[in-house]
């Protein structure tokens, strides 16, 4: 049997304080399920669990990952106290569902509630 192949589904992006952002959401060749924000083309930052992910970009972030389940909003929590509620997508061909927004601040996404 052939191993499968890597599958790589644009979720958002968008351009932050300069630099050019973009979030996927990817089906690595072993099957695990991932998503990753990528800065003017190179990966940044990622993570192939449900754990929220953040990239902050001068006075903004951008908050994202993959949701546990498949419910149709996230809460995530910020190191600054707040709770975010973000609307869930699904990929094209990428198992789940997954989340993406840009917040005020330069803050740490620190769990989904």
């Amino acid at each position: 049997d052939d191993a499968p192949e890597e599958l790589r589904t644009t979720l958002d992006e968008g351009e932050v304080d300069g630099p050019r952002w973009e979030v996927q959401a990817v089906r690595d060749v072993e099957g695990d399920i991932c998503t990753f924000l990528l800065e003017d083309g190179r990966q940044l930052t990622g993570a192939c669990t449900v754990d929220p992910q953040d990239a902050s970009f001068g006075d903004q972030t951008v908050v994202f990952g993959r949701a546990e389940g498949a419910p149709a909003q996230v809460a995530v929590e910020l190191s600054d106290g707040r709770v975010v509620e973000i609307d869930t997508v699904a990929a094209d061909g990428v198992d789940g569902r997954f989340y993406v927004q840009v917040v005020d601040g330069d803050v740490d996404a620190e769990r989904v509630r």
